[in-house]
């Protein structure tokens, strides 16, 4: 199974064309960063030609060759992406939070959450937000090394969906009865 990866070219335009919003997820910006580097689109970059609406996405795709027994091989590109929206004073004038504080505010505990945009939901989603969770958490681990009591005793209690996930239609429910 292939892995998600960011976008960082002009490719992503194309692949975020007609996508939707799909669900919302809490995280920081500074995780964000950490993990995947800096946005695909930043309207700092760009003040001249930016959207009012979005002014932070990271764009991700994962493309993968299906070999349906008998039928020729396909290959499906699945894209997601991360954004704000209609969320700093790009878009609400003095009303609103600069990019930069909107982005230094934004954590897991945050009111506001980062829409996750798309053109399917379901599982496609549940596995994005796996890969959103386990690659920040891999990226934001501390550096010392932890005992391997101290691991394995975490592992019982991760839930299989981040605790801060939801898709458009409520909280994101695994198999497993236990959550973080």
């Amino acid at each position: 199974m292939s892995e998600y990866k960011k976008i960082t070219d002009r490719r992503a335009e194309g692949f975020r064309a007609g996508s939707f919003l799909v669900g919302k997820v809490h995280m920081s910006y500074r995780d964000l960063v950490k993990t995947f580097g800096e946005p695909t689109y930043d309207a700092l970059n760009d003040l001249d030609n930016c959207e009012t609406k979005v002014s932070t996405e990271f764009v991700f795709a994962k493309t993968e060759t299906l070999m349906p027994p008998g039928g020729p091989t396909e290959t499906v590109t699945t894209v997601f992406t991360v954004y704000d929206w209609k969320a700093t004073n790009l878009y609400l004038g003095d009303d609103g939070p600069t990019v930069e504080d909107f982005r230094a505010n934004m954590t897991q505990e945050s009111e506001d959450a980062w829409h996750i945009g798309g053109h399917v939901g379901g599982e496609e989603l549940e596995n994005f937000l796996h890969f959103l969770d386990r690659s920040i958490e891999q990226a934001t681990r501390p550096d010392e090394e932890e005992g391997p009591f101290e691991t394995l005793s975490r592992l019982p209690n991760r839930s299989p969906f981040p605790a801060h996930a939801k898709s458009v239609d409520g909280p994101v429910d695994g198999p497993y009865p236990y959550h973080d």
